[in-house]
């Protein structure tokens, strides 16, 4: 960083792998700067007898007269940095209008979610999963709920995203986990359940014991249980995922990877998951019906995951058509709208006592939204 900026620049440590940086400049210049800082460290470095591949994100935000203090221009540069993380790793992105509009819909958020009662507050919906060749439901995937006696019916894209930006993650997946696993009591036991982990849920020692502690005072038998990451989480630290990962699976945990197709993992990273399913991007299964390519590829992940030993999901499967057309590519395992819309707890009880209920169009009472 020295080499590359002005004598001007102020550089320091700010803990572990983080740097900051102050300097003047244009946006223009400085984000030059920025993106040439994040090429330059991606460069192999060569120790001894090894070459290593690192890479660097970076978050800028530009001085405003609104700001109080330096720690406000501080919490909009990080702001941007976990943005360059979590969408264009490898890359700097300038703190933007929109970036403050989510900060502040973030903040009041995370002030909701951080009262008391917000554990009475939330709660998990259920879509499941299909084996269409054998027209049964294989798992259920748990998807979280929240209604805010302030805030109202709060989407999960928005209350979701708000506490992945701090550790509050952490303790909202504690909360839903209990949730689920209080939920399945009731269950028949060889009904599955699907649960999502965030990247700081992975990167947190403390937060994986604690699951683990959970799920074993739970009385529910962990081989009931599937854990779902994205591609994008796996890539924003991939050891601490695999050692997490890892943990889950001696656990007798099933390990999903989410969207797949999206992210910019590479198959050797992959192959060193302790993964069970892979789950196709709903973007895939959308285009597949006008896009040739886009039919191939998905025949090429079904045939990666059998070569692989992996079940494939095809998400977002709302039609007859995109049911054909997924079949033809080879997967049989299937979630979508064109089987059922999530529902609550009770209707799980229902549906595995009534396999047959499948197949009944969204509109059916049986299979009525949450």
């Amino acid at each position: 960083m020295l080499r590359l900026a002005s004598k001007d620049t102020f550089v320091a440590r700010l803990g572990g792998d983080e740097f900051g940086f102050i300097m003047e400049g244009s946006r223009k210049d400085i984000l030059v700067f920025a993106n040439s800082l994040c090429e330059a460290l991606r460069a192999p470095f060569e120790l001894r007898e090894i070459t290593v591949d690192v890479s660097a994100s970076c978050g800028v935000a530009f001085y405003e007269a609104e700001f109080q203090s330096a720690k406000d221009m501080f919490e909009c540069a990080d702001y941007a940095l976990y943005q360059a993380k979590l969408h264009h790793n490898g890359r700097a992105v300038l703190f933007s209008h929109e970036h403050r509009t989510a900060m502040r819909t973030s903040h009041n958020i995370n002030q909701a979610l951080r009262s008391p009662g917000v554990s009475a507050e939330l709660y998990l919906a259920y879509q499941p999963i299909v084996d269409v060749d054998t027209r049964r439901i294989t798992c259920f995937e748990a998807l979280a709920r929240w209604k805010s006696p302030l805030l109202g019916d709060v989407p999960p894209s928005k209350f979701i995203a708000a506490a992945e930006a701090s550790p509050l993650i952490n303790k909202l997946t504690l909360v839903l986990l209990k949730c689920l696993l209080r939920d399945m009591a009731e269950w028949p036991a060889d009904a599955r359940a699907s649960f999502n982990l965030s990247a700081r849920n992975l990167s947190s020692p403390d937060t994986m014991l604690q699951i683990i502690a959970v799920i074993q005072m739970s009385g529910i038998d962990p081989k009931r249980i599937d854990f779902e990451v994205t591609e994008t989480t796996l890539m924003i630290d991939f050891d601490s995922a695999l050692r997490s990962l890892t943990l889950l699976r001696n656990l007798g945990c099933g390990i999903s990877l989410d969207d797949f197709g999206t992210g910019h993992s590479s198959l050797s990273y992959i192959n060193k998951l302790p993964l069970d399913k892979i789950k196709i991007d709903r973007s895939f299964v959308l285009a597949g019906a006008d896009d040739l390519k886009t039919r191939e590829i998905v025949n090429t992940i079904a045939s990666l995951g059998n070569k692989l030993g992996l079940a494939c999901v095809a998400e977002g499967v709302e039609t007859k058509e995109q049911l054909r057309l997924m079949q033809d590519c080879g997967c049989s395992l299937m979630q979508g709208y064109y089987f059922a819309r999530p529902m609550m707890a009770e209707q799980v009880i229902h549906l595995v006592r009534a396999q047959d209920a499948t197949f009944l169009p969204p509109a059916s009472p049986l299979l009525k939204s949450a």
